[in-house]
Parts: C-alpha cells; sequence; structure tokens
C-alpha cells in the first residue's frame, strides 16, 4: 500500500484545532478569500491552527513554507514516487485568540505573503476586507482609528519587534494606503503571493490620480504619508481623498451642510443628522391616529453602525425593536455615543410630525395641543439665541425646549421646559421674552437641568433683559424687581459682563451645558 504525506494542494485545506470556533472561521475565511481572489491559494492539506502566543508582540502568525516535495513510499517506507511542488504554501497558523480579525488576516497571507511589509501587509488587508464584505456576520468591519503619529517610512519599514504604536501606525497606513489604490486598480491586481516596490511602483503608474497621489506620498517620507493616510478631521476621509475631492483635510464639515465630508450619499438623502452633544433630533414622523410599530437604523461616522436612542414627545422610550408608539406620538432620536451620526426611522402607521422643529442650534418640542405655540416661539428663539451669542459667545451644544406641560416621564439631557402659563403670556403680549427667557435659562442652567425654567427665576430673568430690548410688564408680576436688579448689577460691574459671569468670574459660577 502506498501512504500519501502531508503535502501542497491547490484545493480547500482541512483546518485542524483544539476549538472548533477557530476550525468554523477559518473555513469561512480560506472560501471567502477564494472567491474574492478568483483563484484558490496553496496550502497543506491539514493547517493546524495554534492558539498561543505569536511571539514578537504580533497578534498572529502564517506560516508559509516552499517549494516542498510531494512524496509516496511503499509499505517499507522506500520511495517510490516524488514531485517537487514549486511555490509556497500554508502549512500553520498561530494567533493569540481565535477572533474573526485574526484568523481573516492569517488565513489572508496564504494569497500574500512575500515582499516589504507595507505591501504584503496592505494586500492582505485588502483581501481580508473582502473576506469581511462577504460573510459580514462572521467577520464583522472594525473601525480603522489607529494614529499614524509614530509612522516610520512605508519603503524602508521592517515591521520587527518595534513598539505597538509604531507597528500599529505602519498596518493603517498600508491598509489605507491599498484602500485608495484598490479605488482606481481591480482588487484581484493586488493579491500577489509576493510584492516588490518596482512592481507598485508600475502598478501606481498605470492608476490615475490616485496613483499619483500615493507615489508623491511614498517620495516625501514618512511626513507626507502621514499626510495622505491620516483621517486629520475625522471625517472618514483621509487626506489623498480629500485632495482629489476639493474638501478641506482640516475641515469636518466642508460645506457645512451639517453632514461629515465622508458621509455616505444614502445617508444624506434618507437620515436626519444626530449631534454628538447628546441632544435629540426630530425624526420627521410621528405615529398616526392607530399608533405605530417601529423600527431606527443608524450609526457614526467613527463606530459605523449603531442603533440610535428613540424619544416620544421628548421622553425616552423602551429601546427594544420594534417599538409601539402611542397614537400622535413625536418621534426624535439621539446619537448612540459622543460622535456625531445619523439615523432614521421605519415602521407602519408613520404620519409627517407636526409638533418637532430642529435646527443646527436647537429642537423644539411641543407638547399635544400646544402646536400652534411652536412656529412664533422658535421664531423668536433665533432672535434670543443670536443675541445669546453676542451676550454670552457661542453655544456649546443644541437647546432643546418642551413647549406645554410636559408628560411625566419626560427625561432627556439638558431640557428647559415652558410651561402652558409661560405660553400664554407670549399669545397675549409676544414671544421674545419667552424665548429669551428659555434661552437664559438653557445658557446658566446645569448641563443635567431637568427641571421647569425656574430655580433662579431672577437670575434668568435678569439675563433676558439683556437678551431683548423690551420685556412686557405682564410677564414681570411674579418676579423680584429688587433681585433682577441685583443681578443686573452684578453683571454688569462684572469685566466679563455676563459672559464672565456665567463663568464664575465674578459670583456664583453657573456652568454653561
Amino acid at each position: 500500500m502506498f501512504l500519501l504525506h502531508p503535502s501542497l494542494a491547490l484545493a480547500s485545506p482541512v483546518f485542524l484545532s483544539e476549538d472548533p470556533a477557530a476550525v468554523e472561521l477559518a473555513t469561512a475565511a480560506w472560501k471567502g478569500a477564494t472567491a474574492c481572489a478568483g483563484r484558490e491559494a496553496s496550502a497543506a492539506e491539514e493547517v493546524t491552527i495554534e492558539i498561543g502566543d505569536p511571539g514578537g508582540g504580533f497578534a498572529g502568525r502564517a506560516f508559509v513554507e516552499g517549494p516542498r516535495r510531494r512524496v509516496w513510499t511503499d509499505h517499507e517506507g522506500t520511495i517510490v514516487r516524488e514531485e517537487t511542488i514549486e511555490g509556497v504554501g500554508l502549512v500553520r497558523i498561530r494567533v493569540d485568540a481565535p477572533t474573526s480579525r485574526n484568523l481573516a488576516h492569517e488565513i489572508a497571507h496564504a494569497w500574500v505573503h512575500r515582499g516589504p511589509p507595507a505591501l504584503v501587509e496592505g494586500a492582505t488587508n485588502l483581501l481580508a476586507a473582502c473576506i469581511a464584505r462577504r460573510a459580514p456576520r462572521r467577520f464583522p468591519a472594525e473601525r480603522d482609528a489607529a494614529s499614524l503619529t509614530d509612522l516610520e517610512d512605508l519603503r524602508t519599514w521592517a515591521n520587527t519587534d518595534e513598539g505597538a504604536t509604531t507597528r500599529a501606525a505602519g498596518y493603517a497606513a498600508s491598509r489605507r494606503m491599498f484602500a485608495l489604490l484598490a479605488e482606481a486598480t481591480p482588487e484581484r491586481d493586488l493579491w500577489r503571493s509576493d510584492w516588490t516596490w518596482a512592481q507598485f511602483d508600475a502598478v501606481l503608474l498605470g492608476a490615475g490620480p490616485i496613483g499619483a497621489q500615493i507615489a508623491d506620498a511614498l517620495a516625501g517620507g514618512v511626513s507626507a504619508q502621514r499626510s495622505a493616510f491620516e483621517d486629520q478631521d475625522e471625517d472618514g476621509i483621509h487626506g489623498i481623498r480629500e485632495r482629489l475631492a476639493g474638501t478641506d483635510p482640516d475641515q469636518w464639515d466642508t460645506d457645512a451642510d451639517g453632514w461629515w465630508d465622508g458621509a455616505p450619499d444614502q445617508i444624506r438623502e434618507h437620515a436626519v443628522h444626530l449631534g454628538g452633544d447628546g441632544s435629540p433630533v426630530c425624526s420627521g414622523w410621528a405615529a398616526g391616529a392607530a399608533g405605530a410599530l417601529i423600527t431606527v437604523r443608524g450609526g457614526t461616522h467613527r463606530r459605523g453602525d449603531a442603533l440610535p436612542r428613540v424619544l416620544v414627545d421628548g421622553g425616552s422610550v423602551d429601546q427594544s425593536l420594534p417599538i409601539a408608539v402611542a397614537p400622535g406620538g413625536s418621534i426624535a432620536l439621539r446619537a448612540p455615543s459622543k460622535d456625531d451620526g445619523w439615523g432614521w426611522v421605519e415602521g407602519a402607521g408613520l404620519v409627517r410630525d407636526r409638533r418637532c422643529q430642529t435646527d443646527a442650534r436647537w429642537t423644539v418640542v411641543a407638547a399635544r395641543g400646544s402646536d400652534e405655540a411652536l412656529d412664533p416661539f422658535v421664531s423668536a428663539l433665533g432672535r434670543a439665541d443670536e443675541a445669546a451669542d453676542r451676550v454670552l459667545g457661542p453655544r456649546r451644544g443644541r437647546l432643546v425646549a418642551f413647549i406645554g406641560d410636559p408628560p411625566p416621564a419626560l427625561t432627556p439631557l439638558k431640557l428647559v421646559r415652558v410651561p402652558g402659563g409661560w405660553l400664554d403670556r407670549g399669545a397675549a403680549s409676544g414671544w421674545d421674552f419667552v424665548a429669551a427667557y428659555a434661552v437664559a435659562a438653557g445658557r446658566l442652567s446645569d448641563a443635567q437641568m431637568t427641571s421647569e425654567i425656574v430655580g433662579e427665576p431672577a437670575l434668568y430673568e435678569a439675563l433676558a433683559r439683556a437678551l431683548v430690548s423690551a420685556i412686557p410688564d405682564v410677564l414681570l408680576a411674579a418676579l423680584e424687581e429688587d433681585e433682577v436688579v441685583a443681578w443686573t448689577e452684578t453683571a454688569a460691574a462684572c469685566p466679563g459682563g455676563w459672559r464672565g459671569l456665567a463663568a464664575g468670574e465674578c459670583g456664583p459660577s453657573m456652568l454653561l451645558p
């Protein structure tokens, strides 16, 4: 009988590991890489996955060997046939943890494994990204947030046992370089078993403006490479893309449309922009007469997909999807983190919302039955807010106001409540002072304020006096005139005026939200 020794084969290998999940992930990664590359890579018939420290500070290593012999023996061990297999093949993988990211990367090394580290790791990461696109549940995409502060020149980077930040910067820059190049060159042309800088330079020559930009960056050394492959303003676009698109690499929102420069067109067309200050934004939808059952979609430009938080009539609700919204409920969204993001609402029973308005500087929700006050209040709010900028300086974050008597469960942050009595006064005597009082309360209150616009009414009143030129006497009936005058005189005596007083320079410290 003849015994076939383990050998290289152009077919899917059998992965062996004590961890069944590692075997399943490696097998799926091999299948995905084969589909991406359009060909099998060489590998031993059996590839062992070892779990342990790969050494050198690496998260994983792929062991590729070749050329090798394929040998047949008889029952006495005498060689009866042998064949030399040209090329290389994957024989073993060692990872510190059998994660989807580690295994996809090391499997991709079966296709790309020889050459300068910047080219090998860049092309390997590009193939791993393709694997993730084909099986996103098994291989979820991860945020590319590495800094390039400690980047070494990619042309001379050796990827030895240097510090973790240096290696992370090298991997990130090479990954971004190949992602850019793939926009102008077929990906399959980039998954080579070996690379040289001469081959790469030839590819750049045929890659149009993107190739020329990459070539200039590589020729310019570390500083030029950092500028080319770093996302300086964290808008999701690296330097080369910013230059080609004509956007400002130092401006997160070059055209001031409320969206970061890298926001996809689908998001711009269908979603609402959610600020990282945590304030709610009108979704544009409310529940109809029979109520609504909704789902939400969204994310952030730094973290990718992430569900926004849902508010109904300004109050938090159970975030378990789908969400049932009572008839007439006004639906707003909040970013899931301190990153600016996006979101939109889908579902049955939705109608256009008439009780919520959002601007870049405020969100105003009207209680049921108070929607007639929404337009005049918002109009006056704009005038009061502009005056507050002149008196106190620019706002930090969005003002959130609820007009009318709020429901008991109203709980969003930084909320200024304008109860029904104030609306009656506004309707009778004009809205400028009501809006100015709300702005004063928002500017002078603690960032976690949830009470109505009371607490220090004389202080708010004094600031409101500074924001409007005339105050109807009917609104002053419940206020202590001497306190108002005292606060006004304190602000006038403060070298920084109201701005200095609010910052705690001339009296009690009032935190600006």
